[in-house]
């Protein structure tokens, strides 16, 4: 390696996290008050760690974990926030906050990696993991106490680690890990699997994740020449990878349940029928509400807090950065008309990645929220990264260069209606640039 690329590898990624950590750490106790969802995490949190009583949500089943008020999502998400946050540094905002501020930014941190797997530049990388430091919603949702963070960087650490098993199984090298291999294809394959387990065991969305990467992987592993395995095997190595390891990840976010009422299959089985029923049938009207068809358009972003003191304004908006969201609606059709031309199998893990996360939901009757689209936001900048990098090699460095430096100078601009920053009222107003925005 030439001493030019090597640093690159040391600067952009250090550059780029140093950027995604200053928009997800400053001012994080703002405000000093739960707001949004944040009241039904954080009490559930401190019953985990054995004071308190959740807020209860809807129904409850008459088994479940003890005190919980959240039993409609799997633990592990209110865990994180219980053991990274107000566990060691007590209930108060920067506890309750701090967790979905690490993997906001453990969130960019592998999207550079897994854009540097797929094609091997580090600018390219760098300029994914830029996209994705400045979008708004990613920001917001890295700087509170909900679950969606967790979800979505536990998904691209699953993808991370389905391309890293593609690119193992493609190298004819010996392995110290041949146990492994024979049960679950490779270790990465085995980790592919923990890491989008852990995803549905913070929300039962990112099954969507699993279902694609497992058919994925199907795909590339039934059409390798030459096979390493009999088709049979190959199938049983995945469905050991992609079934049996998710759902033992999932039990495992329930270890507090079966502490608490032993083996009690019947009610663990009943628990999740009742939540099942509940996502189904929750179908609560309020001004938030959107349907999913508005979300790439940012036709309804929601305002999570407001507070005005005379003609300044401290606000936190759940809103995405207009240059990235409308840029990867505007660069589709191009998008499209090279990856016909020319398909390549990176660009079914962008774009396969982001149709996986958003399409399901055109589906779903529940009510619905713009903040249910932030695990299809990596793959937002995956797809505008694979679309720009197909052009010829001068315009695709000129508008590479461009789109950023766009990004960056709204991110900038938008910043302070993501982290609550006091700024006069004009300021706000001119940050509409749709109507009905609630800034």
């Amino acid at each position: 390696m030439d001493g030019g690329r090597g640093r690159e590898r040391l600067v952009i990624p250090a550059l780029v996290l140093l950027i995604a950590a200053g928009l997800r750490l400053w001012s994080l106790p703002t405000p000093r008050t739960l707001y949004w969802d944040e009241q039904y995490y954080v009490f559930d949190a401190e019953v985990y760690l054995g004071g308190g009583i959740g807020q209860p949500v809807g129904e409850p089943p008459p088994v479940k974990i003890d005190d919980e008020g959240t039993w409609i999502h799997p633990p592990l998400g209110k865990w994180i926030i219980a053991l990274l946050g107000v566990g060691p540094i007590g209930l108060r905002p920067i506890g309750w906050r701090l967790p979905s501020a690490l993997f906001g930014i453990a969130g960019v941190g592998l999207l550079y990696l897994l854009t540097l797997r797929l094609w091997g530049s580090p600018r390219w990388a760098g300029f994914a993991g830029l996209l994705l430091a400045f979008d708004g919603l990613h920001i917001v949702q890295s700087r509170m106490a909900m679950l969606d963070i967790f979800l979505s960087t536990f998904i691209v650490a699953g993808f991370l680690f389905l391309v890293l098993d593609r690119q193992a199984t493609d190298r004819s090298t010996t392995s110290r890990w041949r146990r492994t291999e024979r049960l679950f294809g490779s270790p990465f394959r085995f980790w592919a699997g923990v890491a989008f387990g852990a995803a549905i065991a913070t929300k039962w969305s990112g099954a969507f994740a699993l279902v694609f990467a497992a058919a994925l992987c199907a795909i590339w592993s039934l059409r390798r020449d030459p096979p390493r395995r009999s088709p049979l095997t190959e199938l049983g190595t995945i469905a050991l990878s992609f079934g049996a390891v998710p759902l033992a990840v999932y039990l495992a976010s329930y270890g507090a349940f079966f502490s608490q009422h032993g083996f009690a299959v019947h009610d663990f089985v009943t628990l999740q029928i009742r939540m099942l029923q509940y996502q189904e049938h929750h179908l609560k009207i309020q001004p938030e509400n959107s349907r999913p068809w508005t979300w790439p358009l940012l036709l309804h972003p929601i305002q999570y807090y407001a507070i005005q003191r005379g003609n300044s304004i401290s606000a936190i908006v759940a809103l995405g950065n207009p240059v990235l969201w409308w840029g990867f609606l505007a660069s589709l059709p191009v998008a499209a008309f090279t990856a016909l031309r020319r398909p390549r199998w990176q660009e079914a893990v962008a774009f396969g990645g982001y149709v996986a996360m958003f399409l399901p939901w055109l589906a779903v009757r529940r009510s619905q929220f713009i903040f249910y689209m932030l695990p299809a936001v990596p793959f937002m900048a995956l797809c505008v990264t694979a679309t720009l990098r197909r052009l010829p090699i001068r315009w695709a460095r000129g508008v590479g260069l461009g789109f950023a430096a766009a990004t960056a100078l709204v991110g900038l601009a938008y910043a302070p209606v993501w982290t609550g920053v006091w700024i006069p009222r004009g300021w706000a107003d001119a940050l509409r640039l749709l109507p009905h925005w609630p800034l």
